[in-house]
């Protein structure tokens, strides 16, 4: 009877003392069995039905949304401060997030999504919205320890996703990666060039001064050099009335833009308010911007 004890309690300890070298070594020897993914992160068939992209990261959001043929920029969606996104870039962005792509699937379970970067502070959250009704998230946490991969979810889901940072230049909450960057919208206005243009007339102190293809020698080259002045960024609300100097720029095909300028409650800067008449659909669009008081001294030089 004393054997038969000992028998089965040696049997015993010899099951667990193998049990527990199989688990030990199976904790050393297992490769990475993250499921590989090849997927878009936008779904090709929505591309052309996207009609909002909301960017948004701590309490700062940004809001991209397509008006007509080209997109406009809020920092605020109610507020009727706006002006021209680049058309290029943000359907580029559009385009890369809809291509095929490969993205590692680290888990199903994971709920501690601090550790991966998922906090409300430092998340950067793109919601892009659907024919106005519905809309999906894309959830950018933090990198990985190289810094050449980071963390991602998709709507909330507690599945968390690892993928290169090849999207990276894109999470940028700045109007100025992401608006047309000169005064004059050419996405608006149809690519547009000098040769277009037919006139120019500044208003300032009460006194208007024509300049046309015709009467001004220069006329191509003044025209050329407004085309190209920069903004440098969304303009405030205007609260007067009386701008300090106005120049509405005609086309040939009836079109026209005017430029109304106005001070700044910041130093040395000039917020531009500019209105667009578009012939063919028979629209007007108003848009906000600012500059600096170096660009305005600019544009008085062009205009000498």
């Amino acid at each position: 009877m004393k054997l038969s004890k000992n028998f089965i309690l040696g049997f015993i300890n010899l099951f667990l003392l193998i049990l527990f070298f199989v688990s030990f070594n199976s904790r050393f020897t297992n490769k990475d069995t993250s499921e590989i993914i090849k997927t878009e992160l936008i779904n090709e068939k929505n591309v052309n039905s996207i009609t909002k992209i909301q960017f948004s990261q701590g309490n700062k959001k940004l809001f991209l949304i397509k008006n007509d043929d080209f997109w406009i920029l809020k920092t605020d969606e109610n507020s009727k401060n706006a002006m021209p996104g680049d058309t290029v870039k943000i359907e580029k962005f559009i385009t890369d997030f809809a291509s095929l792509r490969d993205i590692k699937k680290l888990s199903n379970k994971i709920y501690e999504k601090n550790n991966y970067g998922f906090d409300d502070i430092n998340s950067f959250k793109i919601r892009y919205f659907i024919d106005d009704d519905n809309f999906s998230d894309l959830i950018f946490g933090g990198q990985d320890f190289s810094l050449s991969s980071r963390y991602l979810m998709v709507s909330n889901k507690a599945t968390v996703f690892e993928l290169d940072d090849s999207l990276d230049s894109y999470l940028d909450l700045s109007i100025q990666q992401w608006s047309e960057p000169t005064i004059i919208s050419k996405n608006v206005l149809g690519n547009v060039d000098e040769t277009d243009i037919q006139s120019i007339t500044i208003t300032e102190n009460g006194t208007n001064f024509i300049y046309t293809k015709n009467t001004t020698d220069d006329f191509f080259t003044k025209a050329n050099k407004l085309l190209e002045l920069r903004h440098g960024g969304l303009g405030e609300s205007v609260s007067s009335f009386n701008s300090v100097k106005d120049i509405k720029i005609e086309f040939g095909n009836k079109e026209w833009v005017t430029l109304s300028f106005y001070n700044s409650t910041e130093e040395k800067e000039y917020i531009i308010v500019s209105q667009y008449y578009i012939e063919a659909i028979n629209k007007k669009y108003y848009y906000t911007s600012k500059i600096s008081s170096w660009t305005y001294n600019r544009i008085n030089e062009i205009m000498l």
